[in-house]
């Protein structure tokens, strides 16, 4: 009986260690989609490679929005940070809808420069998380 008490014990403490840093590798994979998803975009040359990367884009950015990195883990969900991670990934929504927009419109060239704010508007979210 205490070998088994003791194993359940180990998986435990196991578990305990590894599912903070599995879901963790989730938001990275995430943010990894995100980021080739965008290159994908921002390198087509027509409306069909650009609405690809960014539907991408935005299947990646939704799903990162539901987790929470692991460095936010320990904060509330309504703390600065966490808001702010948010706060991010609904304007990189937007900002996709936005340049969806703009091609459907034809606007290709507007469309291109809407996919560059993309990339401004990561850069500025990850300054002001940090990372």
């Amino acid at each position: 009986m205490n070998k088994l008490a003791s194993l359940c014990c180990t998986l435990l403490l196991s578990a305990s260690v590894a599912v903070p840093m599995l879901a963790h590798a989730s938001v990275e994979g995430d943010m990894k989609a995100m980021s080739k998803a965008l290159r994908a975009a921002s390198s087509a040359s027509d409306a069909a490679g650009m609405k690809a990367g960014l539907a991408d884009l935005k299947n990646a950015t939704l799903k990162a929005k539901t987790e929470v990195p692991g460095g936010l883990k320990d904060q509330a969900a309504d703390s600065p940070a966490r808001k702010t991670y948010t706060e991010g990934l609904d304007n990189v929504i937007k900002q996709v809808d936005d340049a969806n927009a703009l091609i459907d419109a034809g606007k290709l060239d507007e469309a291109k420069a809407a996919i560059k704010e993309i990339n401004t508007t990561r850069k500025t979210y990850h300054k002001k998380l940090g990372v």
